[in-house]
Order: C-alpha cells, then structure tokens, then sequence
C-alpha cells in the first residue's frame, strides 16, 4: 500500500469520525471533510489508491493484527 495511504488511515484513526468520512464505493474507497459544506467547498481530502483486500489487510495492521492474503 503506498504510503500516502498508509499516512491517512494513521490520521483516520487519531481522527475517529470528527472531521473526517470514510467514503466506500464497489470499487473505491475515499476520505471526505466533514466540516466543509459540500455545496461550496470540494470536499475531497484522499482518495485510496489500494482498496478491497489491500484495504482491508492494512486496516487490520493499523489496529495491530497480524493479518495476511491469501
């Protein structure tokens, strides 16, 4: 996972929910500003480049599980 990535999940998890949203789609996964308003202001802060699998693997890691692909 790159490691502009890896850098956001360390702020989302500092974070938890007071100014960021965690956006998934089927086939993506970004990172909005909650305290920007959508109509006027771009709310986009990352988008991941890695998602599904290597997403959820390095989301596990960042909680310190030993986690694996198969």
């Amino acid at each position: 996972m790159p490691e502009k990535d890896k850098q956001m999940l360390e702020i989302l998890l500092q974070d938890k929910g007071e100014q960021y949203r965690v956006v998934i789609d089927n086939d993506r996964v970004w990172v909005e500003d909650k305290t920007k308003d959508e109509e006027k202001e771009d709310v986009l802060v990352h988008k991941f480049t890695e998602f599904g699998y290597y997403f959820l693997k390095q989301v596990l890691e960042q909680l310190g599980l030993d986690a694996d692909l198969c």
